[in-house]
């Protein structure tokens, strides 16, 4: 559904497209790219958001751990923030082996 992110699979693409734009039925975000990963279809980290819905840390750590490339910038500004950071997780099928997925982590600030 979303097969241009595995574009963010290449580290040069990764580092030239940082930024987006979401547009919600309660408003408009700014997206900035923190990290791409490569993880199975079954990953609780991504796939079971409740796991780090109170505390925005895990997800940092886990991506810092396990992404294919990190936006190190970004990830230090989330930790400086105060309030409530939403963490925007897009997923596609990958081919690396089977149930693949290739996902990009975003930080959505309010417009």
């Amino acid at each position: 559904m979303f097969g241009d992110l595995e574009l963010y699979k290449d580290e040069d693409f990764f580092k030239e497209n940082q930024t987006g734009t979401l547009l919600t039925l309660e408003g408009v975000y700014n997206l900035k790219i923190f990290a791409s990963l490569l993880v199975p279809a079954n990953e609780d980290e991504i796939f079971n958001p409740t796991l780090w819905h109170d505390d925005i840390e895990d997800i940092i750590n886990y991506a810092e751990a396990e992404a294919l490339y990190l936006n190190k910038a970004t990830l230090a500004s989330m930790r400086a923030m105060e309030g409530d950071l939403q963490v925007l997780a897009l997923t596609t099928c990958s081919h690396e082996f089977t149930d693949a997925r290739t996902v990009v982590l975003a930080v959505m600030e309010p417009n």
